[in-house]
């Protein structure tokens, strides 16, 4: 009977924080940044400039969708930094047939490199992308700890 409760305790901290991305993805509520259309997804995404510093905030359990399009072919550094929560990000590609954060999340190219530590620590890391492309990064909150001050910066 213990065992039980356990094995049902840990599916539940396990499951809850996918659940909610998951329902924050879909809502129509604020899923980051400004946008003239209003709605959720990627049509309300910040567009990122290569080089340059964006200074955010997260809600608590919140997603955020960055977009960026990249010079030359070559290696970008993701860097997410000055957290005062537990944040990560994923890198993903984009597809002209793509018109909300679901459709994105088909085409996830890293979604571990950026949330490989807990807690407050930096998630920065280097991948190679492709020239004149059009990339997405969405930035999650992962704690009930408050909003979430951080610096999101794509560097080449």
């Amino acid at each position: 009977m213990a065992k039980d409760r356990l094995l049902k305790s840990v599916r539940y901290f396990l499951l809850l924080p996918m659940i909610l991305t998951l329902l924050s993805c879909g809502s129509g509520g604020d899923s980051g940044g400004d946008s003239d259309s209003g709605g959720s997804g990627i049509e309300a995404s910040t567009e990122l400039t290569i080089n340059a510093v964006i200074n955010d905030t997260i809600p608590s359990f919140g997603t955020k969708v960055y977009r960026f399009k990249t010079i030359d072919a070559g290696n970008y550094t993701i860097s997410l930094t000055n957290l005062i929560s537990d944040l990560g990000w994923s890198l993903l590609s984009y597809d002209p047939a793509d018109t909300n954060i679901n459709d994105l999340f088909d085409n996830i190219i890293d979604v571990t490199n950026g949330d490989i530590y807990f807690g407050t620590v930096d998630e920065v890391y280097t991948q190679v992308l492709q020239s004149d492309t059009y990339y997405y990064v969405v930035v999650d909150e992962y704690d009930d700890n408050g909003s979430s001050n951080y610096s999101l910066q794509i560097l080449y």
